[in-house]
């Protein structure tokens, strides 16, 4: 193994040993002044360094990587004017503001599909401040679901800060509900809300008003299993894990260090 071939080796187990500590951060909930995982991110950014000295990357490319996102992102805006790009106090990161989660994801999946490498952070509704006090959006939701089905998605909306405005028993085993629910409490909630009503239930949402801060909304509520190695799942590691919940991976397939499994 040549100098640069070893450079890579350890730049890879570097970023897995980054995985592994983001994970573990994510897991117990341990973000701000995590010893571990600043370590770990500064052993990454030292084997960066590594590689701009060895010149298998200038900088000056990585810009220009940056710059051409940028211009698709600008490119994007004059053709919907929805959308907005503004820079940050980091030349590689940038904000971009559209109308929800869904024209967001298809922007994301366009450009990828058109070559662009990028991460994504966690998406955030859009506050503002009125007399000193933090106000968010909220969006009024009306859904029609089987009656079995009325209490998981109660109780559910109910932990994502929203408030039941009405209900309706239609008499013929479909109920009618209206809530009032802060817009950050539906991000990732459509996805639950077929699943849990097994595909029967009808959604839809409209922007209300902004209204004061609602609060922290519990972000998770179990917790996950994750593999300790990498390898494929087998058969008898698999048996002791379905009592606790549905399985992400089939028998006999490839897992990496940290993957998700239930």
């Amino acid at each position: 193994m040549d100098k640069l071939q070893e450079l890579l080796t350890i730049t890879m187990e570097e970023c897995g040993e980054l995985i592994q500590a983001c994970s573990k951060a994510i897991r117990c909930d341990d973000y701000r002044d995590n010893k571990k995982l600043i370590q770990e991110i500064a052993d990454v950014y030292c084997m960066i360094e590594l590689i701009h000295e060895y010149d298998l990357v200038s900088w000056d490319e990585i810009d220009k990587g940056v710059l051409k996102k940028i211009e698709r992102l600008k490119k994007e805006m004059m053709l919907n004017v929805s959308l907005s790009v503004s820079e940050t106090k980091r030349p590689e990161v940038f904000e971009v503001r559209g109308r929800g989660e869904l024209q967001m994801a298809i922007l994301i999946e366009t450009m990828r599909r058109e070559g662009f490498e990028f991460m994504v952070s966690k998406p955030e509704v859009i506050t503002i401040v009125e007399n000193n006090t933090l106000l968010e959006p909220t969006e009024k939701v009306f859904i029609d679901v089987d009656e079995n089905h009325v209490g998981v998605v109660t109780e559910k909306l109910s932990k994502r800060k929203g408030k039941m405005l009405n209900l309706q028993n239609n008499g013929f085993g479909r109920v009618s509900l209206e809530f009032i629910i802060p817009s950050r409490g539906m991000i990732g909630f459509r996805s639950e809300f077929l699943t849990d009503t097994k595909g029967s239930g009808i959604l839809n949402s409209l922007f209300d008003s902004y209204a004061p801060w609602f609060g922290p909304i519990p972000q998770r509520n179990s917790g996950v299993i994750i593999a300790d190695r990498p390898g494929k799942v087998t058969q008898y590691a698999s048996q002791a894990m379905a009592d606790r919940g549905e399985l992400f991976s089939d028998i006999g397939t490839e897992v990496y260090l940290s993957l998700i499994h239930i």
